[in-house]
C-alpha cells in the first residue's frame, strides 16, 4: 500500500462498474495516458474510435471532475490539432498522436517521435516509466517542484528544446498529473504514477479531485512548473 493514500474524505468514488481492461490489438490509442484510461474503463468507447466531442467532455468531467470550460478547452484543442473541425466531429484517440501537433516530445511515458514521422509512438515505453519511478528520482511520491525536475530531465536529452507552446502543454500536462493525482500531502505517490502512467488504468482507490480542477489552477500550477524549469535549468549551467 502507498505510504500516502489518495485523500477520499470529500470526494465520490468513481463508479465501480468500469473495471479496467487491456486495449484489444486493434484499438485506436493516443500518446496520452489520461485518455487512454478513459477508454481502457470504458467511459469512452474502449475501441478509442469514433468519439464525440461531448463523450469525451462528458467523460473528463466525470472522471476528473474537470470544470466544463476546460473539459471543453482540451476537447477542442484536441479535436482541431487532431485534424478535425469542430463540436460535431468524431475523432479516434490515434488523431491526437500527430506528430508536434498537440503531442510533443519528452514525453514522460513515451519514447520521441523520429524527425520524419507523422504521429509518434502511442505505446507506453517501460524503460521511461521506470526511470521516472525509480528510487535514485523519488522518495515515494512527486510534488509539484519533482514533476518539473522530472520534465526538465526529459527535456535535456532533446536533440533541440520544445518550442515555446509545447513547453506550455508539457508543462500543463505536469500541472493537471498533479492536481488530479496528489494524495493529502501535496504528492503523487509512485504506485500512483506506474499505474496512471505506464498501466494506463485508474489508480487503485482513485476518486476524483474533491475540488473541480478549472482552468485558472491548472494554469497557476502550470506556470510554476515553467518558473522551477528555468530555475533548475540556470542553476546547473
Amino acid at each position: 500500500m502507498s505510504p500516502h493514500p489518495i485523500d477520499t474524505s470529500c470526494s465520490v468514488p468513481v463508479p465501480n462498474d468500469h473495471n479496467f481492461m487491456p486495449p484489444a490489438a486493434n484499438a485506436s490509442r493516443s500518446p496520452c495516458p489520461a485518455l487512454n484510461v478513459l477508454a481502457n474503463h470504458g467511459y469512452i468507447n474502449r475501441s478509442g474510435r469514433d468519439i464525440s466531442f461531448f463523450e469525451l467532455v462528458g467523460a473528463l468531467r466525470l472522471v476528473y471532475n474537470l470544470t466544463l470550460p476546460l473539459a471543453f478547452f482540451l476537447t477542442m484543442g484536441g479535436i482541431i490539432l487532431g485534424g478535425h473541425q469542430g463540436v460535431l466531429s468524431r475523432i479516434d484517440l490515434h488523431d491526437l498522436a500527430r506528430h508536434n501537433a498537440i503531442e510533443h516530445d519528452a514525453s514522460l511515458s513515451r519514447s520521441n517521435a523520429n524527425s520524419d514521422d507523422q504521429f509518434a509512438p502511442v505505446e507506453v515505453d517501460e524503460y521511461v516509466v521506470a526511470r521516472l519511478v525509480s528510487p535514485t528520482t523519488t522518495h515515494g511520491g512527486f510534488s509539484l517542484r519533482d514533476l518539473a525536475k522530472a520534465r526538465m530531465d526529459r527535456e535535456v536529452s532533446l536533440h533541440a528544446d520544445l518550442d515555446a507552446v509545447h513547453r506550455v502543454v508539457a508543462a500543463g500536462e505536469a500541472s493537471m498529473t498533479w492536481l488530479l493525482m496528489k494524495d493529502s500531502h501535496g504528492l503523487v505517490p509512485s504506485k500512483v504514477i506506474k499505474q496512471w502512467y505506464g498501466e494506463e488504468r485508474l489508480p487503485d482507490e482513485y476518486h476524483p479531485p474533491a475540488s473541480p480542477i478549472g482552468l485558472k489552477k491548472t494554469h497557476a500550477n502550470a506556470n510554476r512548473v515553467t518558473s522551477w524549469i528555468s530555475h533548475l535549468q540556470h542553476k546547473s549551467t
